[in-house]
């Protein structure tokens, strides 16, 4: 069993020590990791949907969101909806991708199309009604409900959202000047993640319906090249606008195109000369995606995305169960039997 001594709240343990062991965690195991997250998960909540004694342990604080976006499409439900009420200013603060995370849960975690949309509309609820401080450690700290709705001190409705009092009072919230980390976080960075943020709580504020923007998001991830520019003087739809916003504050995952599609003549021919077998998607699969050092893929967004291009090209379902989470391990794996099939 993984060692949690250091990461029990109240150990004598220098910040570097912590984040050292917190490391060692991370390429120790997933398992490991869990352990971790769920020790400082009990910490840090009343059970009541609160997360409490924060601005005490902010560096414990500040690794739990790590951990927790590291674990978040394994994780339940009910706690993925109390994670994105509380953890979102953190998380930006912190370098994580968040709309990757979110938008590829909603893909994977939900089957059918109604189930997505209800998912969306529960998280963009409680993202906006959220009353969560941006600097959860400090008193006064404006909401992120503050933020959607505009309206509390320099935040008046009429307020645009590149208003430079605006945007200075986001980053003082989301970077404060006793922050460690803030002290050695570049200015340039610091505008970047609150304009990120600020355009995320935005994009959450407009859009009522996901499934479109999710259907595009899917197919950025598996296309080489970003979706293109509008044409200057073209109104945008809705949608377009949304999608714009998204590409201007989400890092969409790119990879290589995985289909080549066949000359018309052969098609037919060609098709069973190239089908690659289970093994061979997955050599390919290895081969273009890198590991971490517990020999688990990097991006497995791309992987899964990967897997079910093939799935369609082929139309072959059991493609996308090559590859499964295995919840004891706390890792994904590849199903022998099905790679030997």
């Amino acid at each position: 069993m993984f060692d949690l001594t250091p990461f029990e709240p109240g150990t004598t343990i220098s910040p570097y020590t912590l984040e050292l062991e917190f490391e060692r965690a991370l390429s120790d195991s997933s398992i490991a990791l869990r352990e971790v997250y769920e020790l400082w998960r009990d910490f840090f909540s009343d059970n009541q949907g609160t997360y409490v004694r924060i601005a005490g342990y902010p560096l414990h604080w500040e690794l739990f969101v790590k951990a927790t976006w590291k674990l978040f499409l394994s994780l339940p439900e009910e706690e993925v909806f109390v994670h994105v009420r509380w953890q979102l200013p953190t998380a930006f603060r912190l370098g994580v991708h968040v709309e990757d995370q979110l938008f590829f849960y909603l893909y994977r975690r939900y089957p059918q199309e109604r189930e997505i949309e209800a998912a969306y509309r529960s998280i963009r609820q409680t993202v906006l009604q959220s009353n969560v401080p941006l600097n959860p450690a400090a008193k006064g700290s404006i909401s992120i409900r503050d933020v959607a709705e505009q309206k509390k001190g320099a935040y008046k409705k009429d307020v645009a959202i590149d208003d430079s009092a605006t945007l200075a009072r986001i980053e003082y919230e989301l970077f404060p000047t006793t922050s460690e980390r803030s002290k050695n976080t570049e200015e340039a960075e610091k505008i970047a993640t609150t304009r990120a943020f600020l355009g995320f709580i935005n994009f959450f504020r407009d859009t009522d319906v996901i499934l479109p923007v999710l259907t595009e998001y899917v197919i950025r991830l598996m296309e080489p090249a970003t979706a293109p520019e509008p044409v200057a003087g073209k109104k945008a739809t809705k949608k377009t606008d949304q999608s714009i916003r998204l590409k201007d504050t989400a890092v969409i995952p790119q990879m290589p195109p995985v289909i080549i599609p066949p000359d018309e003549e052969n098609a037919d021919e060609q098709e069973r000369d190239s089908r690659m077998n289970h093994r061979e998607i997955q050599a390919l699969i290895d081969h273009r995606f890198g590991k971490d050092e517990i020999g688990a893929y990097r991006n497995i967004e791309g992987v899964l995305a990967t897997l079910e291009s093939f799935a369609q090209k082929y139309n072959d379902e059991t493609i996308t169960e090559l590859l499964y989470f295995d919840e004891d391990r706390g890792v994904f794996a590849w199903n022998e039997e099905l790679l030997n099939s």
